[in-house]
Order: structure tokens, then sequence, then C-alpha cells
């Protein structure tokens, strides 16, 4: 189960300062990155649920969490724009439900190490902030 965190405005402005990895054909896709750590605005009571998050090609993302997500993405230096989703639609209740929230952003900041993924996304001023591990050991021996 993904753990919570507080305090997203320190690892926003390192994020922003520091000279991320954007080399996205050769570290971001082809993987799965799995949900690890999330870090939502006060008062948001979203229960985290497993979510992955896999960009296909350089344009091409699949999220899966209370429901999935395929369509095209974009990223412009250390911004992404998830706008172009076609998800399914079932119904949530309070379940995070991932690639509608990433949509919905004014803004979503990552960064690419070899801890993992950070996204942050940014939404008429509030920031939430989740990270990712690449996913290890499938089935097919791959991830």
């Amino acid at each position: 189960m993904p753990r919570i965190l507080s305090c997203s405005l320190p690892l926003l402005a390192l994020l922003l300062g520091a000279g991320c990895d954007t080399n996205l054909e050769s570290d971001l896709i082809g993987t799965t990155w799995v949900l690890d750590q999330v870090d939502l605005p006060p008062g948001d009571s979203t229960e985290v649920i497993p979510t992955t998050i896999r960009f296909e090609s350089d344009t091409e993302v699949t999220i899966t969490s209370c429901n999935r997500c395929d369509g095209a993405y974009q990223s412009d230096g250390h911004l992404f724009d998830f706008t172009a989703l076609a998800c399914t639609e079932i119904g949530c209740g309070n379940q995070l439900d991932f690639g509608p929230r990433l949509a919905a952003a004014d803004r979503v900041v990552y960064s690419l190490s070899d801890d993992g993924l950070i996204l942050i996304a940014e939404d008429n001023g509030a920031l939430s902030t989740f990270t990712f591990v690449a996913e290890t050991g499938g089935p097919d021996g791959d991830g």
C-alpha cells in the first residue's frame, strides 16, 4: 500500500531547481511505474489505492488506478500535459482516480532519478505529490 507523506513545497522547490534527467526515451518509456508514496493537500481524504503509470511511447500513456486511462501526453522540459486521456468511468467513491486527477491538474511537474519517478500535480494552487518506483519482476521477467 502506498505511503502518505506531508509537505510538498520543499520537494517542489528541490524538483524545480534540480537538473532532472529528461531522456524520456531510455529511462521512462516501457517501464511500469508503481505508486509508492503520496502527499495530498491538507484536508484531502482520498483513499489511496494501487496505481500504475506506463509511458508506452514518447506520446502515449496508460494509467491504472480506480479507472484505466489510455491516451496521449506531451512533455515540455519538466512539465507533462495529460489532457488527452480516455478513461473508463467506474464509480470510484473516495478512491484515488489518478488519470482524471492528472488530466484536471493545472500543471504536472516531473522528476526522474535512480530512485524513481516523481509527479507533482498543481490544481488551483494545491499540490499533490506522487512518487513511483519501477515495477520489478513481472510474470515475463521484465519491468
